[in-house]
């Protein structure tokens, strides 16, 4: 009889995923359980060698999300084989597509423990509302539901109806070494390179899609440059709508305050970081928000909306200053106030601290710790 629970993590549409080492990382530390990972993704996983050098194995089942029908039945077929010779005690699913198909082969092959992370909250009710109905069927079908934020929380109970006692808060659980690790070097060639010297600069990490508030954000510059000229803001990421998110701030005569620094190697983010005097986020909603979080570690003081890991991690007026959605002004007015040197660096250092109690790893261990034994 096995005396350790085996837990299989699974993840779609992603090669890798930090958090998934960082988990793994201490999980091969601490010891409490037998695990495993499988990637569904098109092409040999990044992920495969990444557990490999904690201990554990990663199974790989092709998986091409342009082909979703398809493949998503093929994924289910293929899961269910290998949940039956692998014989979990927990499947532990973390974005839809993993969740649809994992989910499913678990309860279809008995597995007692069924658990779904949120990662993508909210995405299909505000953008693709037909799948809305796969996504209540995935919280049937979990014996636990994790939330990422309180915000999450509250959403998946109220507008995907699910069974409150199955919804469980747990941030996502930052290594926080590898993320602070940042470069002198690094942080003085970004601000030669961008000509950021002497100027309090904004940064900004999130994909150019239309939830994240970019539109929002360059009313926000213009609100700002007005009343003080020297404030850069950094745009970091890529996505769908930059080309037009480019355009728009030429027309609007704001692109010379904006650096759309193009993706950064991982390593360098934190460096990124150091360049930052305040971080903003103006998103409409946020599962969780792992650059917020990154910020605060990183001692920069967060302008948010009231959502995701600003919404749990900043207390306004002590780390930054929380806004309401599409309120352009208080947005600005914010980032106004931190434009003072000394009362952004006081926030920067109270940010440190609540990250760390908040969302270092560790924390996010024991409270999957909990849930395993204890669902």
């Amino acid at each position: 009889m096995r005396g350790k629970k085996h837990i299989v993590w699974v993840l779609s549409n992603a090669s890798s995923a930090p958090y998934f080492n960082w988990f793994a990382r201490v999980a091969a530390q601490r010891n409490d359980f037998e695990m495993s990972f499988v990637c569904l993704y098109h092409e040999h996983p990044k992920m495969i060698d990444d557990v490999k050098q904690f201990g554990f194995k990663c199974y790989w089942i092709r998986y091409d999300w342009h082909k979703r029908k398809s493949g998503l039945l093929s994924a289910y077929f293929k899961l269910k084989k290998l949940f039956r010779e692998i014989k979990p005690d927990v499947v532990h699913a973390h974005l839809f597509d993993d969740a649809l198909s994992a989910i499913t082969a678990a309860k279809s092959t008995g597995v007692p423990m069924r658990i779904t992370t949120k990662g993508d909250a909210s995405y299909h009710y505000f953008h693709n509302p037909q799948y809305v109905r796969f996504d209540r069927m995935i919280n049937r079908k979990s014996t636990a539901i994790v939330a990422l934020s309180n915000e999450s929380h509250n959403f998946i109970t109220q507008k995907e109806g699910a069974a409150p006692e199955k919804v469980k808060l747990i941030h996502h659980g930052l290594d926080i070494d590898i993320v602070t690790r940042q470069d002198q070097h690094v942080v003085k060639s970004f601000l030669e390179q961008w000509d950021m010297q002497g100027k309090t600069v904004v940064g900004t990490v999130s994909r150019f899609i239309p939830w994240k508030g970019y539109t929002d954000i360059l009313d926000v510059i213009k609100k700002v440059i007005t009343v003080n000229a020297d404030v850069r803001f950094l745009f970091c990421g890529t996505g769908e709508q930059e080309q037009e998110i480019r355009l728009l701030s030429e027309r609007l005569q704001i692109a010379d305050y904006i650096i759309f620094t193009g993706p950064i190697p991982s390593e360098k983010m934190p460096s990124l970081y150091g360049c930052m005097n305040i971080f903003l986020h103006a998103a409409r909603f946020e599962p969780f928000g792992l650059a917020i979080a990154e910020a605060m570690l990183n001692g920069v003081p967060v302008v948010s909306t009231r959502t995701g890991a600003a919404a749990d991690g900043v207390v306004s007026g002590e780390h930054g200053y929380l806004c309401e959605y599409g309120n352009t002004q208080a947005l600005a007015d914010s980032i106004l106030k931190l434009t003072d040197a000394s009362l952004a660096l006081s926030m920067g250092k109270k940010c440190v601290l609540r990250a760390t109690e908040l969302f270092a790893v560790e924390a996010g261990y024991r409270n999957h710790l909990n849930l395993y034994q204890n669902e």
